[in-house]
Protein backbone atom coordinates (compact mmCIF):
# COMPACT_ATOMS: atom_id res chain seq x y z
CA UNK A 1 0.00 0.00 0.00
CA UNK A 2 1.27 3.50 -0.78
CA UNK A 3 1.97 6.18 1.76
CA UNK A 4 -0.39 9.18 1.82
CA UNK A 5 2.35 11.24 0.15
CA UNK A 6 2.60 8.76 -2.72
CA UNK A 7 -1.18 8.72 -3.15
CA UNK A 8 -1.18 12.50 -3.42
CA UNK A 9 1.53 12.34 -6.08
CA UNK A 10 -0.52 9.83 -7.96
CA UNK A 11 -3.80 11.71 -7.59
CA UNK A 12 -2.34 15.03 -8.67
CA UNK A 13 -0.32 13.33 -11.38
CA UNK A 14 2.68 15.61 -10.84
CA UNK A 15 5.22 16.25 -8.15
CA UNK A 16 5.69 19.87 -7.11
CA UNK A 17 8.99 21.22 -8.39
CA UNK A 18 11.73 21.36 -5.81
CA UNK A 19 9.82 19.40 -3.17
CA UNK A 20 12.18 17.21 -1.15
CA UNK A 21 11.54 14.64 1.54
CA UNK A 22 12.84 15.44 5.03
CA UNK A 23 16.12 13.71 5.93
CA UNK A 24 14.39 11.47 8.50
CA UNK A 25 11.95 10.03 5.93
CA UNK A 26 12.35 6.35 5.07
CA UNK A 27 13.60 5.52 1.59
CA UNK A 28 10.86 5.52 -1.04
CA UNK A 29 9.08 2.28 -1.81
CA UNK A 30 9.17 0.79 -5.29
CA UNK A 31 5.72 2.29 -5.88
CA UNK A 32 6.81 5.75 -4.78
CA UNK A 33 9.88 5.51 -7.01
CA UNK A 34 7.72 4.53 -10.01
CA UNK A 35 5.33 7.39 -9.27
CA UNK A 36 8.18 9.89 -9.09
CA UNK A 37 9.57 8.69 -12.42
CA UNK A 38 6.20 9.15 -14.14
CA UNK A 39 5.68 12.52 -12.40
CA UNK A 40 9.08 13.72 -13.54
CA UNK A 41 8.36 12.67 -17.14
CA UNK A 42 5.04 14.52 -17.07
CA UNK A 43 6.80 17.65 -15.80
CA UNK A 44 9.44 17.33 -18.54
CA UNK A 45 6.79 17.22 -21.25
CA UNK A 46 5.18 20.41 -19.97
CA UNK A 47 8.52 22.18 -19.63
CA UNK A 48 9.94 21.09 -23.00
CA UNK A 49 10.51 24.18 -25.18
CA UNK A 50 9.42 22.11 -28.18
CA UNK A 51 5.87 22.21 -26.76
CA UNK A 52 5.82 25.84 -25.67
CA UNK A 53 3.25 26.83 -28.33
CA UNK A 54 0.83 24.49 -26.56
CA UNK A 55 1.73 25.05 -22.90
CA UNK A 56 1.93 28.81 -23.34
CA UNK A 57 -1.87 28.72 -23.65
CA UNK A 58 -2.73 26.12 -21.00
CA UNK A 59 -1.28 24.89 -17.74
CA UNK A 60 0.36 21.53 -17.24
CA UNK A 61 -2.39 20.46 -14.81
CA UNK A 62 -6.03 21.47 -14.71
CA UNK A 63 -5.66 22.88 -11.21
CA UNK A 64 -2.93 25.26 -12.43
CA UNK A 65 -5.06 27.05 -15.03
CA UNK A 66 -5.10 30.81 -14.47
CA UNK A 67 -8.00 33.28 -14.81
CA UNK A 68 -6.21 34.77 -17.83
CA UNK A 69 -6.14 31.37 -19.53
CA UNK A 70 -9.87 30.91 -18.92
CA UNK A 71 -10.64 34.23 -20.62
CA UNK A 72 -8.32 33.67 -23.62
CA UNK A 73 -10.48 34.24 -26.72
CA UNK A 74 -7.92 32.97 -29.24
CA UNK A 75 -8.16 29.67 -31.06
CA UNK A 76 -5.39 27.16 -31.60
CA UNK A 77 -2.48 28.54 -33.63
CA UNK A 78 -0.89 26.72 -36.57
CA UNK A 79 2.22 26.23 -34.38
CA UNK A 80 0.22 24.61 -31.55
CA UNK A 81 -1.78 22.58 -34.05
CA UNK A 82 1.44 21.24 -35.62
CA UNK A 83 2.61 19.74 -32.30
CA UNK A 84 -0.84 18.95 -30.90
CA UNK A 85 -0.92 15.21 -31.64
CA UNK A 86 2.66 14.71 -30.45
CA UNK A 87 1.88 16.46 -27.14
CA UNK A 88 -1.35 14.50 -26.74
CA UNK A 89 0.37 11.16 -27.50
CA UNK A 90 2.94 11.83 -24.78
CA UNK A 91 0.28 12.95 -22.29
CA UNK A 92 -1.95 9.99 -23.15
CA UNK A 93 0.95 7.60 -22.44
CA UNK A 94 1.48 9.29 -19.06
CA UNK A 95 -2.27 9.07 -18.34
CA UNK A 96 -2.22 5.35 -19.07
CA UNK A 97 0.75 4.85 -16.75
CA UNK A 98 -1.06 6.76 -13.97
CA UNK A 99 -4.09 4.50 -14.26
CA UNK A 100 -1.84 1.42 -14.18
CA UNK A 101 0.00 2.70 -11.09
CA UNK A 102 -3.27 3.44 -9.34
CA UNK A 103 -4.40 -0.13 -9.96
CA UNK A 104 -1.02 -1.66 -9.14
CA UNK A 105 -0.42 0.11 -5.83
CA UNK A 106 -3.78 1.43 -4.72
CA UNK A 107 -5.75 -1.74 -3.99
CA UNK A 108 -9.53 -1.57 -4.35
CA UNK A 109 -9.58 2.18 -3.79
CA UNK A 110 -6.85 2.60 -6.41
CA UNK A 111 -8.89 0.65 -8.95
CA UNK A 112 -11.85 2.95 -8.32
CA UNK A 113 -9.60 5.99 -8.66
CA UNK A 114 -8.17 4.61 -11.91
CA UNK A 115 -11.68 4.20 -13.31
CA UNK A 116 -12.58 7.77 -12.31
CA UNK A 117 -9.30 8.98 -13.77
CA UNK A 118 -9.94 7.17 -17.06
CA UNK A 119 -13.45 8.63 -17.24
CA UNK A 120 -11.93 12.10 -16.86
CA UNK A 121 -9.48 11.33 -19.68
CA UNK A 122 -12.35 10.51 -22.04
CA UNK A 123 -13.97 13.89 -21.36
CA UNK A 124 -10.63 15.60 -21.87
CA UNK A 125 -10.13 13.85 -25.21
CA UNK A 126 -13.42 15.30 -26.46
CA UNK A 127 -12.24 18.72 -25.28
CA UNK A 128 -8.89 18.23 -27.06
CA UNK A 129 -10.60 17.50 -30.37
CA UNK A 130 -12.87 20.53 -30.05
CA UNK A 131 -9.81 22.74 -29.57
CA UNK A 132 -7.90 21.13 -32.42
CA UNK A 133 -10.86 21.47 -34.80
CA UNK A 134 -11.23 25.16 -33.95
CA UNK A 135 -14.68 24.65 -32.42
CA UNK A 136 -13.69 26.29 -29.11
CA UNK A 137 -11.27 28.95 -27.88
CA UNK A 138 -8.34 28.36 -25.55
CA UNK A 139 -10.42 29.91 -22.79
CA UNK A 140 -13.26 27.44 -23.34
CA UNK A 141 -10.74 24.61 -23.59
CA UNK A 142 -9.15 25.59 -20.29
CA UNK A 143 -12.50 25.95 -18.56
CA UNK A 144 -13.56 22.52 -19.80
CA UNK A 145 -10.16 21.12 -18.84
CA UNK A 146 -10.84 22.02 -15.23
CA UNK A 147 -14.15 20.14 -15.12
CA UNK A 148 -12.80 16.58 -15.56
CA UNK A 149 -10.11 17.43 -13.00
CA UNK A 150 -12.81 18.49 -10.51
CA UNK A 151 -14.90 15.39 -11.23
CA UNK A 152 -11.89 13.14 -10.68
CA UNK A 153 -11.04 14.81 -7.37
CA UNK A 154 -14.67 14.67 -6.30
CA UNK A 155 -14.92 10.97 -7.13
CA UNK A 156 -11.66 10.06 -5.42
CA UNK A 157 -11.43 12.44 -2.48
CA UNK A 158 -14.92 13.87 -2.08
CA UNK A 159 -13.54 17.33 -2.86
CA UNK A 160 -12.93 19.60 -5.82
CA UNK A 161 -9.56 20.97 -6.82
Amino acid sequence: MLTPRACMYLALALVLSGCQQPAESPPPSDGEAEIKIVSDRANQICADPKYSAFYRKTACRGDQITPEQITDASTISPQAKAIFFEVRAKQDAINSEWANLLRKYGGTAGSKRASAYEASIQAQNRNNLSLYNGQITWGEYNKHRQQPDREYHSATFGTTS
